[in-house]
């Protein structure tokens, strides 16, 4: 049977080795438990009311049990310094190996920088905005102090699995955080509580391109929407950022195809919805406008032209001329790639005219690009290879260099050459831009 990343997440740590679905209830095995400054209570207090007159006699893995002492740093009140000390004493006594006494950070920024929490495994702790570690695609949830009195004993806990929200996650990252402009979106959309109890699973074109900050940002208000857990999948920013924080092996969670789901929302596209319902074509532009770049991403460009012409549409309508020749020119790339060479043309002529009349210098170099590209599809392979020429001129004088545009144009460059039968051009150019790709992979 097809799994959410819940499902399958609960059924590796099932301890009774069996595969469970939304609705079962479980006995599951801990990978770690993330304690701050509340640990003294589960630590001493409650252990003392179970007839631990000395506190807890033990954890039950002293490698797996994290203790990071944040937020009253430096203490404000006697009570506070006392717990504090508490706290102290008691690590020392357990023999707790990971201990982060007054550091800089949040605890649950430290558990993912220190590389304590890895994908793929289930960690608990003493507060809720410990589902913030969805954000590398861990399961991870807030427990009550008394749940976590049981888990530091035996390391195990029961959980009922919960049923799953997928969050598609359509668009194009602006020069901005937006993370909690999503969170506030969903929020004000669905209800403050409407993944109650849920598992919540961002996917779609959005996601590679959210820092692992972004994702943490998401992922820890899952709280605030009432969620268990909420999770993203494991991608290369995930293994980029583990491979400086840990050595450790980890097994990622991906939803099986087929997956069931309580429910689906795409929450780009509806953004657009509201924005037309609320009269807000301006709004509704814009969110086209990245509906079309996350498409030409995935190099879905049929799709992508659909979004820009439409977005186009409303920018015309509202004389917003430089974004209506940021449509052209995205259109016009797209129209390159499915090889229709005319309407290239047209397209990127058009944003070129706009941006050369607004001295708009960076878009004009990036429009007289595309025109380059639609002249050589075109079958104007010498006027292409000027106006190659001419952007490379451009982009290369800049002191803040582009590499990886500079190679995309001499890689162009070579392969007109190649047409052209100028091979030993060709050869010569790509023999020279193999040596920088070479550095611009490893960095």
């Amino acid at each position: 049977m097809a799994l959410t990343m819940a499902e399958k997440l609960l059924s590796r740590h099932n301890l009774a080795d069996r595969e469970v679905r939304a609705g079962d209830f479980l006995e599951a095995r801990i990978d770690g438990a993330m304690c701050h400054y509340h640990a003294s209570e589960p630590m001493v207090e409650m252990a003392q009311q179970a007839g631990f007159k000395d506190g807890l006699p033990r954890v039950w893995d002293k490698d797996r049990v994290f203790v990071l002492l944040d937020h009253h740093q430096p203490t404000l009140t006697q009570k506070l310094a006392d717990e504090n000390a508490l706290v102290r004493r008691e690590v020392e006594r357990l023999g707790i190996r990971c201990f982060h006494d007054s550091e800089p950070g949040i605890a649950h920024q430290m558990m993912l920088d220190y590389g304590l929490v890895r994908p793929g495994e289930l960690v608990v702790g003493n507060d809720s905005h410990t589902i913030g570690y969805g954000a590398i695609n861990a399961g991870s949830t807030g427990i009550t102090r008394s749940d976590m009195f049981y888990v530091l004993l035996y390391g195990e806990l029961w959980f009922q699995v919960p049923s799953s929200v997928r969050v598609v996650l359509n668009g194009h990252q602006p020069r901005y955080p937006i993370a909690k402009d999503i969170v506030l979106y969903l929020a004000g959309k669905y209800g403050e509580d409407f993944a109650q109890s849920m598992s919540v699973e961002f996917s779609g074109a959005l996601v590679p391109q959210l820092s692992i900050d972004s994702r943490m940002c998401l992922s820890t208000h899952g709280v605030e929407i009432g969620a268990k857990f909420a999770m993203f999948p494991a991608d290369d920013t995930t293994r980029s950022f583990l491979a400086t924080r840990t050595e450790k092996a980890y097994e990622p969670l991906q939803p099986d195809a087929g997956a069931e789901y309580e429910k689906t929302i795409e929450c780009m596209t509806e953004c657009v919805q509201e924005h037309l319902v609320d009269g807000n074509e301006s709004g509704a532009a814009n969110d086209l406008h990245l509906i079309g770049c996350a498409y030409r991403e995935l190099s879905k460009y049929e799709l992508a032209l659909e979004a820009f012409r439409e977005a186009r549409g409303y920018f015309k309508k509202l004389k917003e001329v430089i974004n209506v020749a940021r449509c052209d020119q995205k259109i016009a790339h797209c129209l390159t790639e499915i090889g229709d060479g005319e309407g290239a043309l047209a397209a990127a002529q058009k944003s070129l005219d706009v941006f050369v009349t607004a001295h708009d210098s960076t878009r004009e170099t990036y429009s007289l690009y595309e025109l380059g590209k639609a002249q050589i599809i075109s079958g104007q392979e010498e006027e292409g290879l000027n106006t190659l020429d001419r952007v490379l001129e451009v982009v290369s004088e800049n002191e803040s260099k582009d590499f990886e545009f500079i190679l995309e144009i001499e890689r162009k460059i070579a392969g007109v050459l190649h047409k052209l039968g100028r091979d030993e051009e060709a050869d010569e150019i790509e023999r020279r831009i193999n040596s920088i790709a070479e550095i611009v992979e490893e960095d």
